[in-house]
């Protein structure tokens, strides 16, 4: 099968990597993440690599759900969205992130 891969910043990817770490939320296990299998995952990721085509509410119902002591990590519903996005795309499809990032200019 092939790779995919992301465009993205270092420091976005960093950014929801971490604040699933910490959130301790993991969708490695799960056979039908968010009641999807992974090649209707794959097929959404094709059309749509920023999944803008699952629905808000399927992920926001997850925020709702969360944990107090979870919620001080994910503070809102928009970054709840993008924790659950990232772990879509990188944990379960293992899609390969290519960082935009500007090259450091470390001759000045």
């Amino acid at each position: 099968m092939e790779t995919l891969t992301k465009n993205t910043t270092k420091e976005h990817y960093e950014k929801f990597r971490d604040m699933a770490e910490k959130a301790g939320i993991t969708l490695k296990r799960l056979s039908k993440p968010l009641g999807y299998s992974v090649e209707e995952l794959r097929k959404l990721y094709i059309e749509d690599n920023n999944l803008n085509n699952i629905q808000l509410v399927e992920l926001d119902s997850f925020y709702l759900c969360l944990p107090s002591h979870t919620r001080k990590i994910i503070t809102n519903m928009a970054d709840n969205c993008c924790v659950y996005k990232h772990l879509l795309i990188y944990e379960v499809l293992e899609v390969v992130p290519v960082f935009t990032d500007p090259p450091l200019n470390l001759g000045d």
